[in-house]
């Protein structure tokens, strides 16, 4: 209400205070919306950019070690470690039998020989492939690799929340934009 002599100038000025008022308050609301809507979106380029660094740096890892993921090349490793060993065990028993039936200096008993001299150099290598220049060193590696894998993982999806953000904010000043509309 406003009080004035004459009722219509009140009632003017009533409708011209209302509106003003509206105006200032679609325009706060407006500013305050586009605050929010830039502060999200510089999260989300920010977000992406660090999203965007730590796939770098376990892609640079990769690169470094030449390597996908260093616990999947131990498993396939390990898996050839127990192939070459039975394979050595089945060689062996192969010589003794041999040995027992036939001369040292055959070929067969020597080609056996040789090859199972082979094999074991190569089980060697591999083992040594395996476990590095140390134990130590395997484990620093694998560390190294899963944290890097999990700093891409915690990125993904805090960038992912922020484009959920992102986009519950747009949704939102959509509405208040209709809302005063």
């Amino acid at each position: 209400s406003f009080l004035h002599t004459n009722p219509k100038v009140a009632k003017e000025i009533l409708k011209f205070i209302i509106s003003e008022a509206e105006k200032k308050l679609n325009m706060y609301d407006k500013e305050n919306g586009n605050e929010l809507l830039e502060f999200i979106k510089q999260q989300e380029r920010q977000n992406k950019k660090i999203l965007l660094n730590s796939i770098e740096a376990l892609l640079d890892y990769q690169n470094r070690h030449k390597t996908i993921d260093p616990s999947i090349d131990i498993k396939s490793k390990s898996r050839i470690v127990a192939k070459l060993e039975q394979e050595i065990i089945q060689k062996e028993i192969k010589y003794a039998n041999l040995k027992q039936y036939m001369n040292i200096s055959s070929i067969e008993v020597k080609t056996l020989k040789g090859e199972i001299q082979s094999l074991k150099r190569k089980l060697n290598d591999i083992k040594n492939q395996l476990s590095g220049a140390s134990k130590q060193e395997l484990n620093e590696n694998l560390f190294e690799f899963e944290r890097l894998k999990s700093d891409v993982e915690f990125n993904k999806e805090r960038y992912k929340q922020t484009l959920i953000q992102l986009d519950m904010a747009l949704i939102q000043a959509t509405q208040n934009a209709k809302n005063f509309i």
